[in-house]
């Protein structure tokens, strides 16, 4: 089970209940220092509270780590089954296998349609973007 907490300051807490405050684990010997756990009802009310942008983006950044190291094993394995599925069933990658029955039909016919897009959109995009650098 993922045990992932952020270690806060109180000032970092600003905005913070001092009800919310008492739910949370103080760090032991750090007498203004807490841990805020990633437990949704705990981040939630964090979330709400807190006044800086910064610590809510430490906070978020943290949120989104849960469990990366458990699934990232689980994601490869899954590419791994899948490949696996593709192969046994005759195909050379699951992308030929998902897209046999789509408009595009197999990932090279994908990736020329993708570069074709590029190719047309990167002088006109490129000069938008100098247009807006120009105003700001």
């Amino acid at each position: 089970m993922d045990e992932t907490r952020v270690a806060l300051s109180r000032a970092e807490l600003d905005g913070t209940s001092d009800e919310f405050i008492a739910t949370l684990e103080q760090i032991k010997g750090k007498k203004d220092q807490f841990y805020v756990s990633m437990k949704p009802h705990v981040i939630e009310e964090a979330m709400k509270q807190i006044k800086s942008s910064d610590v809510r983006k430490k906070l978020t950044v943290a949120q989104e780590s849960v469990a990366m190291k458990e699934n990232g094993k689980l994601l490869k394995k899954m590419v791994q089954m899948r490949t696996e599925i593709a192969k046994l069933l005759g195909y050379d990658s699951f992308g030929d296998m998902a897209l046999e029955d789509s408009m595009a039909q197999t990932p090279a016919k994908v990736e020329s349609f993708i570069d074709s897009l590029y190719e047309r959109i990167h002088d006109k995009s490129r000069k938008d973007m100098d247009k807006v650098k120009a105003f700001v």
